[in-house]
C-alpha cells in the first residue's frame, strides 16, 4: 500500500514513504516505558523547517513532541483543528483532540466539527468554543492567550491540574495566565503580531500535453479539464454529450468556481455541485472507471464524487461514492479514501461493498485517484499504486445514472467537499494498473 507522500516542488504528492513515520520524539524526554500503539493524531500540511528533515508535508504524526528550531509548521489534527507552530518552539501532540504548547508560539483554528479541541500551556488549558486563537509562552514561562476570532474557555490550573479560575475570552482580547499569583489578567495586545493560520494555496495542477494525449488514448466517455466555464457549463473534451453543469443557488454562487484550470468548492449552507447535462444510460451494465485529481482543503468527511439513478432527483440512492473519511462508524484509518459500490443503488448502509485506502489523504496537496469497477471486483488506486482490491459478485445492473461532484446529495449540505478537482474522466471500461501508474507519473512531470 502507498505510504505517506513527501513534499514536491509543484505541490504534488509522491507514493514513496519517508523512512520514519511514527512519533517525532524529544530526545531529552523521559522514557515512558513500553511502546503503546496510538492512532494517527495529525498530519503535516505546511513544512518550512530546514533544520528538521523529519518535518515533511504529508507526514502523519502520532502522539509525541514536535520540535521546531526555526521556521513554521502547520498541522491538521484528525479532529479538524489546525495548529501552526512558529519556531523556536515545542508542541506535544496528546491526541487528535488535544495538544500542549511546551515553548514558543502557536495559533489554532478550530472549525465547528472540531469544537472542544483543547490546547494546554503552562498553568492553563484553553478549550475552544469555535474560534481562532494564539498562545505564546514568554521568556519568563508565562502563558499569554490572544483570541483572534470567536471565543475560548480559559482555565487557570492549580498544582494538581484542576481548574482554579475559569474565564470566557472573546474577540480581540489577550489574557496573561499568572501561575504564581493564581490570577488571569487582561493585557494590551502584544507588539508581536500573532501569526494567522495559512489557507490552502491555490496551486494549479501542471498538466502536460503528454498527459492529455494519454487520457485521449484511453478513449474516455467523459473528460472534463475545467479550463473555462461557458455560461456555467464545462465542455466534454471527447464529445458533444455529457458536459458538466455548475449548479448553485444565488446564496452559494461564490462557493463553486472554475479558475486556474480547475474547479474549486467551498463549504456553504446551500447546495452547490457539478452534474451531467444528461444521464449516462447503461453505465453499470459492465466495467467502468472514474479518474480525477483532488486537492482537499482539509480531512473532513467529504464526498468528492457520487453516482446515482437519474430518476432519484435528491441523490439519496447511490451506486457509487468516492470520498474522504475520517470520523465514521466504519473501521478505517483517518484520512482514508473510500470507494463505495451498491448495485442496485441503495440508501441502507448494510448493502454494497467498500474499498478503503490507507490513511493517505493530505490537505493542500494534489493527489491522483482512480476507482475501477471490474466484472467481479472493485479497485482503488492512489497516486498510481493499487490501494486495495475487493472481490464482489453483485456488481452489475441497468439504468441511467447522474454524476454529482462536490457533495453527497443535491438538497442536503452534509459531506460537502472543500477543495479543488481537476482532470476528471469516466471510462466505460477498466483502467489497467499500468495506465493508472502512467497517468500519475505524467501528471507529476515524470515519464
Amino acid at each position: 500500500m502507498p505510504g505517506p507522500p513527501v513534499e514536491m516542488p509543484i505541490g504534488q504528492t509522491d507514493p514513496e514513504p519517508p523512512a520514519q513515520t511514527d512519533v517525532i520524539k524529544d530526545p531529552f524526554a523521559m522514557d515512558q516505558g513500553p511502546a503503546v500503539v496510538h492512532p494517527d493524531a495529525a498530519v503535516i500540511v505546511i513544512a518550512e523547517a530546514e533544520d528538521n528533515p523529519e518535518l515533511i508535508t504529508g507526514r502523519r504524526l502520532k502522539p509525541g513532541i514536535v520540535t521546531l528550531k526555526t521556521g513554521y509548521t502547520q498541522l491538521e489534527f484528525m479532529s479538524g483543528a489546525v495548529v501552526g507552530l512558529l519556531g523556536p518552539g515545542q508542541l506535544r501532540i496528546e491526541s487528535k483532540d488535544a495538544a500542549t504548547l511546551l515553548s514558543g508560539q502557536v495559533t489554532a483554528h478550530v472549525p465547528d466539527r472540531a469544537r472542544g479541541f483543547v490546547l494546554n500551556a503552562p498553568g492553563a488549558a484553553i478549550v475552544d468554543l469555535g474560534t481562532e486563537f494564539g498562545v505564546r509562552i514568554n521568556d519568563t514561562g508565562t502563558s499569554e492567550v490572544a483570541v483572534l476570532n470567536g471565543e475560548v474557555e480559559l482555565s487557570l490550573l492549580g498544582d494538581d491540574g484542576n481548574t482554579l479560575v475559569s474565564q470566557r475570552v472573546n474577540d480581540l482580547r489577550t489574557v496573561r495566565v499568572d501561575s504564581e499569583l493564581k490570577v488571569l489578567t487582561e493585557m494590551p495586545r502584544s507588539s508581536e503580531e500573532t501569526p494567522r493560520i495559512r489557507p490552502s494555496a491555490e496551486i494549479p495542477l501542471p498538466i502536460s500535453d503528454e498527459y492529455v494525449n494519454a487520457i485521449h488514448e484511453g478513449e474516455p466517455l467523459i473528460y472534463w479539464r475545467f479550463e473555462e466555464a461557458d455560461g456555467g457549463t464545462i465542455r466534454n473534451e471527447v464529445g458533444d454529450r455529457w458536459s458538466a453543469v455548475l449548479q448553485a443557488s444565488d446564496t452559494a454562487s461564490d462557493s463553486i468556481r472554475v479558475a486556474n484550470g480547475h474547479v474549486s468548492f467551498i463549504r456553504s449552507d446551500s447546495s452547490r455541485f457539478l452534474s451531467l447535462s444528461e444521464g449516462i444510460a447503461g453505465l453499470n451494465e459492465g466495467p467502468f472507471s472514474i479518474e480525477f485529481w483532488m486537492r482537499p482543503d482539509d480531512l473532513a468527511h467529504a464526498t468528492a464524487v457520487g453516482i446515482y439513478p437519474e430518476s432519484d432527483t435528491n441523490a439519496s440512492l447511490h451506486l457509487n461514492v468516492i470520498e474522504i473519511v475520517t470520523d465514521t462508524f466504519m473501521i478505517h484509518e483517518p484520512g482514508a479514501l473510500r470507494f463505495l459500490h451498491r448495485s442496485p443503488p441503495e440508501r441502507n448502509y448494510e448493502f454494497g461493498k467498500n474499498v478503503f485506502s490507507a490513511g493517505v489523504c493530505v490537505p493542500h496537496q494534489w493527489q491522483h485517484v482512480v476507482a475501477v469497477k471490474n466484472s467481479d471486483s472493485l479497485e482503488l488506486y492512489y497516486n498510481g499504486q493499487l490501494a486495495q482490491r475487493v472481490q464482489s459478485s453483485e456488481m452489475h445492473g441497468g439504468g441511467t445514472f447522474q454524476l454529482l461532484l462536490g457533495e453527497l446529495r443535491t438538497t442536503v449540505t452534509d459531506r460537502q467537499y472543500s477543495g479543488a478537482l481537476d482532470e476528471f474522466a469516466v471510462y466505460r471500461r477498466s483502467l489497467t494498473p499500468a495506465e493508472a501508474a502512467r497517468h500519475y507519473a505524467l501528471g507529476t512531470g515524470r515519464k
